[in-house]
């Protein structure tokens, strides 16, 4: 495969998944309820394990600690989740689900579940799973450079 080809490969996955956050938020915004896709991702994490610390939600979610605390701020703001000071260590935070996320969250995964299911309709079993396959060695590869 030529460099080119290994170029366009990788910004078409990009743009699928600048796509995929798009199109999940416009169905969030259509159904009334104002939530990015960043806000989705940590509270699925939270609906899983809620009372989490700062850092095992960076590690849950795939965020840098800024861009997280940046999130985290917003969400706060909007009455999502609530910062718990830890009481083993002044210096750290646990991070909770509000009553008002908790009431959101069989209708959000509704929402996501019909999204999730709509654009993988027209791919076959086989496909997602050789997508999910490569999908795997990719990050594992990218994760080794990293570290």
């Amino acid at each position: 495969m030529s460099y080119n080809e290994r170029y366009n490969l990788i910004y078409n996955m990009s743009m699928t998944s600048v796509s995929v956050k798009d199109n999940l938020r416009k169905e969030f915004l259509k159904n009334g309820y104002d939530i990015t896709i960043d806000n989705f991702a940590i509270l699925s994490r939270l609906f899983e394990q809620n009372n989490i610390t700062q850092n095992k939600l960076c590690e849950l979610t795939c965020k840098n600690k800024s861009n997280l605390t940046r999130i985290l701020d917003t969400m706060e703001k909007k009455g999502m989740v609530k910062r718990n000071q830890s009481p083993d260590d002044r210096r750290s935070f646990t991070i909770s689900l509000t009553d008002y996320s908790i009431s959101l969250q069989s209708k959000l995964v509704e929402i996501a579940k019909n999204y999730s299911e709509k654009i993988f309709s027209k791919i076959s079993e086989e496909d997602i799973q050789n997508l999910k396959a490569v999908f795997f060695k990719l990050n594992d590869e990218i994760g080794d450079k990293n570290d």
